[in-house]
C-alpha cells in the first residue's frame, strides 16, 4: 500500500514537472534552429529570407542540432548515472546486513554496443546520402539488432545453456565478440567508402582541427558544466547558495550553447544534405524556370540576356532559399559548385526571383550512387 503510494506521488510529480521541461526544451529547440539557419543563409547574403520567424524550418534545423547531446551524450550520461547507482548499491550491500534490492550492473561492452549503435544511427541521418538506407538494409538492421538484442540474448543464454561456474566468464567473452564483430566489421563494411568524407567533416581538411570537433566539444564542455555544478552544489548548505550556483551554471551553459549553434552552423549543417534539412546542395535537383508570359510581352532584350538563357535552358541552378513571395537560385558551375560552398570559403552569386513572374519550374534530379 506505501509503494502504491509513493508511486501515484512520483506521477503526480512528473505529470507537474514534464510540461515545464517540454516548453523549455521547445523553446531552446526554436531559438537554436533560429540562430543556425540565419546563420548558415548569411553566408550567402540571405537576410531577408530569415526575416520571417515563425518557421518550421527553424524547428527542423533545432532537431538536427539536438541530436548529439539528446541522442548521444544524454544516453551516455544515463549509462554512467546508472553505473555510479550499481557501485554504491554493492558499497550499500558490503557495509549493511540487511538485505538491499539487487544492484544494476552494467557491462563494458554493452555500453559499446549500445553507443556505437546509436552513433551509427546519428551517421545516417546527418551525413549520409538520402538513398543510403535503401543500399544498407541488411547491415543496419545487423548493428541496431546487436545493439538491443545481442546482450540480452546472450544473458539468455548464459544463464539457461552454461554451468553456473562458467556463466559470467561466457557471458564476458560473448559480449566482447560481439561487440568487436560489430565495431570493427559491420561498422566497416556500413561505411566503406564514406571515412575520408566523415573525418573531412569533423576534424576539417589541415592538421589543425577545423572541423564539427568544436560543436561536439562546445557540447561537451556543457554537458560537464551540469556535472561540476551538481557535484558542487552537494556541499553547499543553504537552499539559497545552490540557487547562485546554479544559476551561474545555467548561465554559462547558455553562453556555451550558443556557441554550439554557431560552430553548428559553420561545420556541421553545410554538410546535412538539403533532403534532410541541412545545406549541403550537392545533391538537389537542378532547375530550368519558365517565365511566365505576361513577364515577357514586350521585352525583347531579355532574349538575348546570359542569365535568362541559363535559367531558362542551361539546367545548372539550385534553390538555396525559397519563401512565399521568392526563390533564390544560384548557379552550380560558380565558385567550384556545391561541395566548395560547404567550407565557408567560396559562394556563389544568388539570383533572387519572384514567384508572380514564373510561370512552372522543372526540376532535375541527380543521380544517385
Amino acid at each position: 500500500m506505501e509503494a502504491d503510494t509513493k508511486s501515484k506521488a512520483l506521477l503526480l510529480k512528473l505529470a507537474q514537472i514534464i510540461p515545464g521541461w517540454f516548453a523549455v526544451l521547445a523553446a531552446l529547440t526554436y531559438a537554436c534552429g533560429f540562430v543556425c539557419v540565419y546563420s548558415f543563409m548569411d553566408r550567402f547574403g540571405l537576410r531577408e529570407s530569415t526575416t520571417d520567424f515563425l518557421k518550421a524550418k527553424y524547428v527542423h534545423a533545432g532537431i538536427l542540432f539536438f541530436l548529439f547531446p539528446g541522442g548521444i551524450v544524454l544516453p551516455l550520461l544515463v549509462l554512467l548515472i546508472l553505473k555510479a547507482i550499481g557501485d554504491n548499491s554493492k558499497a550499500a550491500e558490503g557495509e549493511s546486513s540487511k538485505t538491499v534490492s539487487p544492484p544494476v550492473v552494467i557491462y563494458l561492452p554493452t555500453v559499446v554496443l549500445f553507443l556505437n549503435m546509436l552513433l551509427v544511427f546519428y551517421v545516417c541521418v546527418m551525413f549520409m546520402p538520402r538513398n543510403y538506407l535503401h543500399t544498407h538494409q541488411l547491415l543496419l538492421m545487423l548493428i541496431v539488432a546487436s545493439g538491443l538484442v545481442a546482450p540480452a540474448l546472450i544473458m539468455h543464454v548464459a544463464k539457461h545453456w552454461i554451468k553456473e561456474k562458467k556463466e559470467q566468464t561466457f557471458g564476458n567473452n560473448a559480449r566482447w565478440c560481439v561487440a568487436l564483430i560489430v565495431v570493427f566489421v559491420l561498422d566497416y563494411y556500413a561505411f566503406r567508402g564514406s571515412f575520408p568524407e566523415l573525418k573531412h567533416i569533423v576534424w576539417g581538411t589541415s592538421g589543425a582541427p577545423s572541423g564539427a570537433i568544436y560543436y561536439y566539444l562546445f557540447v561537451g564542455l556543457i554537458a560537464f558544466v551540469v556535472w561540476r555544478i551538481r557535484l558542487r552544489s552537494k556541499n553547499l548548505a543553504t537552499f539559497r547558495e545552490k540557487c547562485l550556483l546554479w544559476a551561474a551554471g545555467i548561465s554559462v551553459s547558455l553562453v556555451l550553447l550558443f556557441f554550439a549553434a554557431l560552430a553548428f552552423a559553420a561545420r556541421v549543417y553545410p554538410f546535412i544534405p538539403v533532403a534532410k534539412g541541412g545545406g549541403d546542395l550537392s545533391q538537389s535537383p537542378c532547375i530550368t524556370v519558365e517565365f511566365s508570359p505576361r513577364m515577357l510581352e514586350g521585352k525583347t532584350n531579355l532574349v538575348g540576356d546570359p542569365l535568362f538563357l541559363a535559367l531558362t535552358r542551361s539546367n545548372c541552378f539550385v534553390i538555396i532559399e525559397q519563401t512565399v513571395t521568392s526563390l533564390y537560385l544560384a548557379n552550380t558551375n560558380e565558385k567550384g559548385g556545391p561541395l566548395s560552398w560547404r567550407e565557408g570559403t567560396n559562394y556563389p552569386r544568388i539570383v533572387e526571383l519572384r514567384r508572380m513572374v514564373v510561370d512552372r519550374i522543372v526540376y532535375e534530379q541527380p543521380a544517385l550512387h
